[in-house]
């Protein structure tokens, strides 16, 4: 199963409180768990190279249209289906605001990486070395703390909740990211976003185990041969040309995040950590 961060879009004026109840409404045509009224679910091809898979495992039917007769899959002058009540439109079984991606689109980077590095312990990816050489338990006290400081920064700054972040402050990230083509900047932008028309855009369908199908929309040409890790010198330096090569990659997603943030200027970013 796959987590990913969605950021959905509400009226600024709403109160927290209202503000969950609009996130509800407008994530209810993506539960996974709603069943609709029978339809043919259509099988392309790739899913009939799995089911083909499982059937040359097998040895118990004489062809392959009877194995698929028996899995319920039929065929008509469209191709091969399933009946299902299964909700078309899923994109989640469960979400949480916040969740695993906790405070990390508030316009503080110190705030974003105190974070990270609190919640994975990961404290030697640290970019200014604030806990080299410290043990474990006494930088887990030194991070809360400065986190509490930078905390009180964001409600002088008019900002109710670390994740829900008016729209101006992730625009102006964004913006620097692109102005950068991706050079630095941009902590874990969004893999969805969810707009208050209703619609659901993103960069690819996520799946199971992490996976994901990339829509070619949102995919840059002539960003280079991928990088591998055999061609440098350390972990952190492929892990750094990996991610620079990704945003590259996946700038026109940035790019019509921006777009789609400068439409909403009186919003607010809710930050949601989706299953599926």
């Amino acid at each position: 199963m796959s987590h990913y961060k969605v950021g959905v879009l509400v009226p600024a004026s709403l109160s927290f409180e209202e503000a969950k109840i609009k996130i509800d409404e407008l994530l209810a045509p993506f539960d996974e768990n709603i069943e609709v009224p029978e339809y043919k679910k259509r099988y392309g091809e790739r899913d009939l190279d799995f089911e083909r898979s499982r059937f040359e495992a097998r040895d118990d039917h004489a062809d392959f249209d009877s194995f698929l007769a028996d899995c319920d899959i039929e065929k008509d002058d469209e191709g091969y289906y399933r009946w299902s009540q299964y909700n078309p439109k899923s994109q989640y079984d469960y979400y949480t605001i916040g969740g695993r991606y906790h405070m990390t689109e508030q316009p503080l980077e110190e705030l974003r990486e105190l974070s990270y590095l609190l919640d994975f312990g990961y404290y030697g990816d640290d970019p200014q070395g604030r806990f080299k050489d410290i043990p474990k338990e006494e930088a887990d006290k030194q991070a809360a703390e400065q986190i509490n400081i930078l905390g009180a920064k964001i409600t002088e700054m008019g900002i109710e909740h670390v994740d829900a972040i008016p729209t101006e402050f992730i625009l102006k990230e964004h913006e620097a990211f692109i102005a950068n083509k991706g050079e630095k900047g941009m902590y874990g932008g969004f893999w969805s976003l969810v707009t208050p028309d209703g619609e659901w855009h993103e960069q690819g369908k996520v799946g199971w185990f992490g996976t994901s199908d990339d829509d070619k929309e949102f995919q840059a040409e002539d960003v280079g041969e991928e990088p591998q890790a055999p061609g440098f010198d350390s972990v952190p330096d492929y892990l750094a040309a990996h991610r620079i090569w990704e945003n590259k990659r996946t700038m026109p997603w940035y790019v019509f995040c921006a777009e789609t943030f400068k439409k909403y200027p009186d919003h607010k970013v809710y930050v949601l950590d989706c299953h599926i």
